[in-house]
């Protein structure tokens, strides 16, 4: 561990405490999760591009909490104003202490990525570039298997905390951050990516130009309603239609 790691001054406040959103370098919000037992996150930490690697977790066993240490010189004040914005926004609305505490967890997550595996951000195309790269990560997650794989709804969550904090953290409209992050869509449970082959796509041009010789037929000769045949029908008269019309 680096000699410059230390232990910084810490503000724990409640998710009730919108206005004492101060030093958010500091801080530590305090909640009570849905079974009733109580939480912190230390979000502050984020703060800092140079810190401890950690999940939050107790070093001493002997205590309940114990921040990750930190390199004060390495405090962002750019990211300070970010994390000022997001933690107003999302605790001004009202949440269930249990959504804030996914939220900020989605978020310590993203900033994990950023900083040990990407390039510390501090701009705003640092923020949407790192993003890129973090999103194609946790795809990669989604298609494992085991310990270390993730759910659909685990990279939607992930994903879209993300994005939302980019777009608070810079007063971006909707349009704005359309432009630079498009939405990720929820698959659900089940949805699973299709590789289509060659064979796959002459089988729906030949599905096309079925049903394009079916109108066609049907509308020469002023047949209503249109008949439709599927593209496998072995019906002679779709088979003498075909013939008729010849092949495109």
């Amino acid at each position: 561990m680096s000699n410059s790691f230390n232990d910084r001054q810490l503000i724990e406040i409640s998710t009730k405490q919108i206005e004492d959103i101060v030093d958010p370098q500091y801080t530590v919000i305090v909640g009570s999760r849905a079974d009733g037992v109580s939480f912190k996150v230390d979000i502050g930490r984020v703060c800092y591009t140079n810190r401890e690697n950690d999940s939050g977790h107790s070093r001493d066993k002997t205590k309940s909490y114990i921040t990750g240490l930190v390199d004060e010189s390495t405090l962002s004040i750019e990211r300070v104003e970010w994390l000022r914005r997001y933690l107003r926004e999302i605790l001004q609305k009202g949440l269930r202490d249990e959504t804030v505490r996914g939220y900020l967890h989605n978020l310590r997550y993203f900033f994990d990525f950023c900083d040990f595996e990407g390039s510390k951000p501090l701009t705003l195309d640092d923020l949407a570039s790192n993003y890129k790269y973090y999103q194609i990560n946790l795809y990669q997650k989604a298609r494992l298997s085991g310990a270390k794989s993730i759910s659909t709804t685990t990279l939607y969550d992930k994903l879209n905390t993300a994005r939302d904090f980019i777009k608070i953290a810079y007063n971006l409209s909707d349009i704005d951050i359309l432009s630079i992050i498009p939405k990720h869509r929820h698959m659900g449970h089940n949805s699973k990516e299709r590789d289509s082959s060659l064979e796959d796509f002459k089988n729906f041009l030949q599905t096309c130009i079925t049903y394009f010789n079916e109108f066609s037929y049907a509308i020469l000769n002023k047949i209503y309603p249109i008949p439709i045949t599927l593209a496998k029908s072995s019906d002679p008269c779709c088979q003498i239609r075909r013939t008729k019309l010849g092949r495109f």
